[in-house]
């Protein structure tokens, strides 16, 4: 991903990767987090990975139903607008 994106999804993995293991997850949101965090874990132990993105506007999200779903960043065009705004003020994001 260009960094002039400023949306850096990685920055809240470490959350994720401790959260999880909290008092209060049962066996159930541990696999959903699980699944949610599975290509990041191929990813680290060098496994082929299977992200499900297919534009850099997509990001994985965890269901209530405890899916797993690639859809497109809800806050996307907020980051933009951040982006843009930066630039207007002169600064070099």
């Amino acid at each position: 991903m260009d960094p002039a994106v400023l949306a850096c999804h990685a920055s809240d993995i470490p959350i994720w990767w401790l959260s999880y293991r909290r008092a209060g997850f049962d066996t159930k949101d541990k696999e959903t987090v699980a699944r949610l965090l599975g290509p990041f874990d191929a990813f680290l132990n060098g496994r082929e990975v299977a992200w499900g993105m297919k534009s850099k506007e997509e990001v994985r999200k965890a269901q209530p139903d405890e899916t797993v779903v690639v859809m497109r960043d809800e806050r996307w065009d907020e980051g933009q607008f951040g982006e843009q705004l930066g630039r207007r003020k002169g600064c070099n994001l």
